[in-house]
Order: C-alpha cells, then structure tokens, then sequence
C-alpha cells in the first residue's frame, strides 16, 4: 500500500527534482545578512548612550525611546508596501534600494 503525501502535494517532489541551485542567490543572502546586521547595531545604540544623551541635549527618557522604536514603527507602515514591490521586482533590487535607503537615513 502506498502512502500518499501529506495534504496532497504530490507535485512538489516532482518539482524539487528540476530545483537549482544559483550562486548569486547566496550573494544575495549574504548582502541581506550584512544589512541586517548593520540595522541591528544601528537601533541598538540608543539605550548604551542614553545617559550622555540626556546630559548633553536634554531629552527625556520618552524621547529616547521613540528614537529606538523608530525601527519597528517604520516596519509595521511599510511591510505591506514592500512585499508588494518584492513580488514586482526581485529580491535583489529590494536589498538594492533598501541598502540605498539606509545609506540616506
């Protein structure tokens, strides 16, 4: 007796077989990778200096937390967006332009 595939995909193991393999793909990843590494260190920088922050501008503790959470927030106003412009585009010319975003900011 034959055990069929769970949910009926059937077709995806004939599919995996014609599946290859591009080296760009991992540059691609990699690139990714490094942008999102540089965004992590560049949110998390405000709370090791927030005391010297606070001495030499002024600003509340309120301030500094919006500044941290500027990140999430710009996230959650441009997921939708971006999904769409990836599936328009590539993944490559997404990292592009995010790169060149970041960049600018």
């Amino acid at each position: 007796m034959e055990t069929e595939p769970l949910l009926g995909f059937a077709h995806v193991a004939a599919a995996e077989a014609a599946t290859r393999v591009f080296w760009y793909r991992w540059y691609v990843l990699l690139v990714y990778c490094l942008l999102v590494t540089q965004q992590g260190a560049v949110w998390s920088h405000w709370g090791p200096i927030s005391d010297s922050v606070q001495a030499a501008y002024n600003w509340s503790n309120a301030t500094i937390s919006l500044l941290s959470f500027w990140g999430p927030i710009t996230y959650v106003a441009c997921f939708y967006p971006w999904t769409l412009f990836m599936r328009r585009r590539s993944l490559r010319s997404a990292c592009v332009v995010s790169a060149a975003f970041v960049a600018l900011g």
